[in-house]
């Protein structure tokens, strides 16, 4: 592990050298840790030698912050022992004994071996218990989210992106796929269209279908098999680059637009339930950002999977006319596959959808909202449903929308730009994107903490879903 050694005098230059022997990297040794550290040092993990350290509580949440593996040696004496004990940090007495540095020698090879997890770590750490057990306990929660829309240029993956940052800064684990079959833009917004992966969503459905194909697929009383996919649909997802809780899976290629294997229903079908539920059986959110056309395989093989639709449209006369068409094709495409009525079909898309308003201007979505409930009234009516709003998200400015698609670097998008620059330009999305992403996961305590919004001493009951029954 290439290690980042805070300290001075003879205790640390001991402890530098018996690290080396044991055979890791000390990239640096130093006094003094702060931000710029974290920033500019290419390092795994920090060992801190409490008395003889100028480092304190903040400069230690900004290295978890970045995934920084971090270890104590103190004796209690030291500012950020209270603060390490109650996030679970290792320690070990000052000054080490030759069995103390064992140990930590011990520990820091055995987090380079079998690493802890990343997303709970980054709770204790930059969260605090508070935060941290709230986030836990999620069982009741809807975490497999399909995000869609009915068509394009209304910000989906704008939204599916920062929705998947919010969450990740908030301590979710958060599994982002690119599941859109006429080659999504997720890769461009993360910037990462140059970088390796572990799979994509190409490779994943490829190697499915020729197992269908070949016939090699058996059947499964004892559900082995379902754990060894499930281990190696985990294993597709990359962990992203400085955010510890966000994992993602990068789309399909252009290449592979005509192919016959993004046909395959069945091959859809088992990967789309892989993702999902390999990402919640690691007590994770599965966020995927799908095409507009829900006849697609994969579109449609999302939907059936989903236990939430999160549908981002304009408030505007028109696309509320499209959606209203578009939603019927939904319950269509669903309605068609071997098993499925149309009632269940409605169903299933109408009790799981959330409207999420996009770019709504100073003249607010009232009225244009009201015009998709009128055209939906049928169907919510046979259903026994209502209609309600999710989330409504402002017209971020020009000039820093243009910033957030064309820089050179993803904290430039808009969750991530207004965590580190507070700018009063973007409260009100990421405010509202808060409450919007709340349907889904109670992050409210974790938003105020990391700043996104203001704290409240009052609790607010948890929005419901769009359509809730009467």
């Amino acid at each position: 592990m290439k290690i980042f050694l805070v300290g001075m005098g003879v205790i640390t230059t001991q402890i530098n050298l018996f690290l080396t022997n044991a055979g890791h990297s000390i990239v640096s040794q130093s006094g003094m840790f702060t931000e710029t550290t974290i920033q500019e040092g290419k390092f795994d993990g920090i060992v801190v030698v409490g008395p003889v350290a100028d480092v304190g509580p903040n400069d230690m949440v900004k290295a978890a912050e970045a995934g920084k593996q971090m270890f104590l040696v103190s004796d209690g004496s030291d500012p950020i022992y209270a603060w390490a004990a109650s996030a679970r940090i290792k320690i070990f007495p000052y000054p080490p004994s030759p069995a103390d540095l064992e140990n930590l020698d011990k520990e820091i090879k055995s987090m380079e071996t079998q690493p802890p997890d990343s997303a709970e770590q980054y709770r204790n750490r930059v969260l605090g218990s508070k935060a941290s057990a709230q986030l836990t306990d999620i069982s009741s929660i809807r975490r497999k989210i399909v995000i869609t829309s009915p068509k394009g240029g209304t910000g989906k993956t704008t939204v599916a992106v920062n929705a998947a940052l919010l969450l990740a800064f908030c301590g979710i684990k958060t599994f982002l796929v690119d599941a859109d079959a006429n080659v999504g833009s997720m890769i461009y917004h993360l910037r990462i269209a140059d970088q390796e992966t572990n799979s994509s969503l190409t490779s994943l459905l490829k190697k499915r279908a020729a197992r269908l194909e070949s016939g090699s697929s058996q059947p499964d009383p004892h559900g082995l098999q379902n754990i060894v996919s499930a281990d190696e649909f985990l294993r597709s997802f990359t962990p992203y680059q400085d955010i510890p809780a966000l994992n993602i899976v990068p789309g399909v290629s252009e290449k592979d637009l005509n192919s016959k294997f993004l046909e395959n229903d069945l091959a859809a079908d088992e990967v789309m339930k892989g993702l999902f539920d390999a990402g919640t059986s690691a007590n994770g959110v599965v966020l995927m950002d799908v095409g507009i056309n829900p006849s697609n395989t994969v579109h449609r093989a999302a939907l059936r999977n989903a236990d939430a639709i999160a549908v981002v449209i304009k408030a505007e006369i028109p696309d509320i006319a499209h959606t209203r068409h578009w939603i019927g094709l939904m319950i269509d495409a669903l309605a068609k596959l071997p098993g499925w009525s149309e009632k269940q079909a409605r169903e299933h898309i109408l009790s799981r959808i959330n409207i999420c308003y996009n770019m709504v201007s100073s003249s607010g979505w009232e009225s244009s909202h009201n015009v998709l409930q009128k055209a939906l009234g049928a169907d919510l009516k046979a259903s026994n449903l209502v209609l309600t709003v999710n989330g409504f998200l402002p017209i971020v400015p020009p000039n820093i929308a243009d910033t957030a698609v064309n820089s050179a670097t993803a904290r430039d998008l808009y969750v991530w730009r207004f965590m580190q620059l507070k700018e009063e330009e973007l409260a009100g999305f990421v405010g509202s994107l808060v409450g919007f992403v709340s349907n889904f996961m109670p992050i409210r305590v974790a938003a105020a903490q990391m700043g996104f919004i203001k704290s409240s001493g009052q609790k607010k009951p948890p929005r419901r879903g769009l359509f809730s029954r009467k």
